[in-house]
């Protein structure tokens, strides 16, 4: 099946989002997908990347799954968290020579 894909820059998702709480993105995509959508999501992205990557991909979402049982990182800054979250996989993907 071939679909298109609009363009985004990760800017200007940042900008929607900045000085709202972390836990209204993620709102908005709990009340707008099914958990089934969300799975195929998750599992097509980490497919975009090479085979070798996609352990690192992996480990990577199940560290910052982590954080959601801290109740302080869903009142975070939606921008602060794409900040940290783009920083990581940069260093994450370069130490991973990807």
């Amino acid at each position: 099946m071939n679909r298109e894909f609009q363009s985004v820059k990760i800017s200007e998702i940042r900008a929607g989002f900045k000085g709202r709480p972390f836990s209204q993105l993620v709102d908005h995509h709990l009340r707008r997908q099914s958990q089934d959508q969300r799975i195929q999501g998750i599992n097509g992205t980490i497919a975009m990347f090479p085979e070798q990557a996609r352990g690192v991909v992996e480990g990577f979402i199940d560290r910052w799954n982590l954080r959601a049982y801290k109740q302080v990182f869903w009142r975070m800054n939606t921008a602060s968290v794409f900040d940290e979250i783009m920083a990581d996989a940069k260093n994450v993907l370069d130490e991973a020579g990807l």
